[in-house]
């Protein structure tokens, strides 16, 4: 009995194996049968069929074929595409406020930092990528122009009778008080144009940090809506002519080769015509070309002259004034200054010249020192201001 019970079970484990069996896939059962080891795997692979290794050749050799056709197909647009990804991807960065011009309560307070942002180091960070080296050419035999040495000169024979070979930037370092901060800029292989504040109990030095340059210009304080700065020498609009003709005489004398100047602040003083009319009068005076901040929109300067025709006083630039394309350091952030001169660059290659104003801030020194390379292979000449063809 005990025997047929066992029988009985063992026919039952039988079947169920085999039930079992039937329901394991196709290539889980060979595993069972056989699992070779590693040596057999090799030897099963070097023993297929020579059609079958010729086919996945013959493959192979087609797809690398397509890869390489394709390319070939496209080298150019990939060139292209690699010169400008480095300036279009950072243009489009860029935010529509620098294009306007510069708000009077945000940008006429320049105050130089006493120490280093807590974000310049993380922005040092992505310079690279945002300064990868340009890939255009520059013209083989053109000849870097040499600045004349002295203020008064104007280039028009430097410049070959007033023809532009490249888009120019002029970059005006505003707010210079003192030697040592024109010493920081000068470190930076670049024409940099120092504005200097006149001589003021401020700026004691001014005429010695004139002295320490080839080019520089004032920078003239002018009324501003809501900022004021003790030690500084004003213009005011309730100044009369005679005042502010007498004070422009005074920046004159304290600078003998003095050529050009700019505004410091004036969003009150430069949308005042009465004022305004008074300044420029003075400055055709005294031969010297008025370079506008723009620090408010509706500044004056354009009407003057459109109602008071003037011959420019330097041959190269047409009109008698120029104004300013671009600020740089609206944002104390390293890549933020880096985007702003990509953005003069551009300017300077649709319209031909481009003028930008930075102060000696730390994070716009560096970003100035880290981007010299890349100006200089950019296609566009950093010039002084002086140096800039205005058609």
């Amino acid at each position: 009995m005990k025997k047929t019970k066992f029988t009985t079970l063992g026919i039952i484990c039988f079947l169920l194996f085999l039930l079992l069996f039937n329901f394991i896939p196709q290539n889980q059962k060979s595993s069972l049968k056989h699992t070779p080891d590693p040596k057999s795997q090799e030897s099963s692979q070097e023993s297929q069929s020579p059609q079958e290794s010729q086919n996945l050749s013959q493959n192979n050799a087609d797809l690398i074929q397509k890869n390489i056709d394709f390319i070939r197909q496209n080298l150019e647009s990939l060139k292209e595409n690699n010169q400008t990804q480095s300036l279009t991807s950072n243009e489009s960065n860029l935010t529509q406020e620098q294009f306007l011009d510069f708000n009077a309560t945000q940008g006429e307070i320049a105050q130089i930092p006493t120490q280093e942002s807590p974000q310049m180091q993380e922005s040092s960070q992505n310079l690279q990528e945002t300064l990868q080296s340009p890939q255009e050419d520059l013209s083989p035999d053109f000849s870097h122009n040499q600045m004349p040495q002295t203020s008064s000169q104007i280039p028009s024979q430097t410049f070959f009778n007033c023809q532009r070979h490249k888009p120019q930037l002029a970059i005006i370092i505003d707010d210079i008080s003192t030697l040592e901060q024109l010493k920081k800029i000068q470190k930076i292989p670049l024409k940099l144009t120092p504005s200097i504040f006149p001589l003021s109990k401020a700026t004691p030095s001014a005429k010695q940090i004139a002295e320490a340059t080839p080019f520089f210009m004032i920078h003239l304080p002018l009324e501003a809506i809501k900022f004021y700065q003790k030690g500084y020498d004003w213009l005011l609009v309730s100044d009369s002519k005679e005042k502010i003709k007498e004070k422009v005489a005074k920046v004159k004398r304290d600078f003998p080769n003095l050529t050009y100047l700019n505004n410091h602040t004036g969003s009150k003083f430069t949308q005042n015509y009465k004022a305004m009319s008074y300044l420029l009068d003075a400055l055709n005076q005294h031969q010297i070309t008025f370079v506008d901040s723009k620090t408010i929109h509706t500044s004056k300067t354009a009407s003057y002259f459109e109602n008071n025709p003037t011959a420019s006083l330097n041959p190269c630039q047409k009109p008698p004034f120029l104004v300013r394309d671009i600020f740089l350091d609206n944002e104390l952030n390293v890549f933020k200054i880096t985007q702003a001169l990509l953005q003069s660059i551009k300017i300077a290659k649709l319209q031909g010249y481009a003028i930008a104003i930075g102060h000696p801030h730390k994070e716009t020194i560096l970003a100035l020192m880290n981007a010299r390379e890349y100006l200089e292979k950019s296609g566009v000449e950093v010039v002084y201001v002086n140096e800039l063809i205005v058609p």
